[in-house]
Formats: C-alpha cells, sequence, structure tokens
C-alpha cells in the first residue's frame, strides 16, 4: 500500500492530518461522532494517540489486523 506518515525513534508513525473530524467523516463515509468516537476508543487501546490534526500510531500491527 502507499506510505504515509513518518517513523518515529519510538516505532511509532506521526501522521499530520490537515482535515477536520467532520472531514474525516466525510471522507470515510460516516458521521462525526462516529469518527470521534472511534479515535477516542482506538486512543484508549493505546492504538492511536491524537492531538489536533496530529495522528500517532502506537501498534501499527494492532490496527492492520483490525481493518483486514
Amino acid at each position: 500500500g502507499r506510505e504515509q506518515g513518518q517513523q518515529k525513534a519510538d516505532g511509532s508513525i506521526e501522521i499530520e492530518l490537515d482535515m477536520s473530524r467532520q472531514e474525516l467523516a466525510n471522507l470515510v463515509g460516516t458521521t462525526r461522532e462516529t469518527v470521534t468516537r472511534t479515535l477516542t476508543a482506538l486512543k484508549k487501546e493505546q492504538i492511536i494517540d491524537y492531538d489536533g490534526g496530529r495522528i500517532q500510531i502506537m501498534d501499527a500491527e494492532c490496527l492492520k489486523r483490525m481493518l483486514m
């Protein structure tokens, strides 16, 4: 697949997203609330971290398994 983001020293991948949660929701065909709920759940499970327009993937392998 297409590579995005920057590999950090700790092995995580940081991605800059220049879009709002509403724009992200529109892109994937869901609601802003679902995007927020999903990001919050992934953060709670320590799969990702996020702050504003930055998402840090902490456990890429787990995220890949979830998407398959």
